[in-house]
């Protein structure tokens, strides 16, 4: 071939021009949307303990003012919301803040950047997951601190249950 350079600049720019000549991409509503009415929640009520509501008023007169929510975890008493300025926060199940479990700091029963919780009622404990400090903390469910683990091998951003074990 005599004009390699030639024929394949000439290719590379049919196909660029090429690439514009598409339609656009139009992503439909309806995959984006969940909608669960509250007949399908009423129908579940029976077995619980709480009464079903629309909504919930985490931001009343008395509670602390929320930044930016992270986490937010239901136990049959309680609600647990993990806020990136004012830590992990517990409501009962009206929306009436209860008390702050934990507190921002660097010390060994503290956390600098929590990022998720998990909750096990039955043995009474909330692990928090430090993305800064690379560190999980654990709480009782009064707000009692438990014990924080060593240094992680990552960043912890959220837990999950596989099996019989927690990640």
């Amino acid at each position: 071939m005599k004009y390699p350079k030639v024929i394949y600049l000439f290719l590379s720019v049919s196909l660029f021009q090429n690439c514009n000549q598409k339609e656009p991409f139009e992503a439909s509503n309806a995959l984006h949307t969940i909608e669960i009415k509250k007949d399908f929640l009423l129908n579940q009520v029976n077995e619980l303990k709480f009464k079903a509501t629309d909504t919930i008023d985490l931001e009343r007169p008395g509670n602390p003012p929320l930044t930016t929510i992270q986490d937010v975890v239901f136990s049959t008493e309680s609600i647990f919301l993990l806020d990136r300025k004012h830590g992990l926060l517990k409501y009962d199940d009206a929306g009436n803040f209860l008390q702050s479990i934990g507190k921002k700091g660097e010390g060994p029963d503290e956390y600098l950047m929590p990022t998720a919780i998990y909750l096990n009622e039955v043995e009474n404990v909330a692990l928090i997951a430090d993305w800064e400090k690379m560190v999980v903390t654990s709480y009782d469910l009064e707000g009692n601190f438990i014990a924080s683990s060593g240094k992680i091998p990552g960043r912890p951003i959220s837990f999950y249950k596989e099996g019989d074990n927690l990640l």
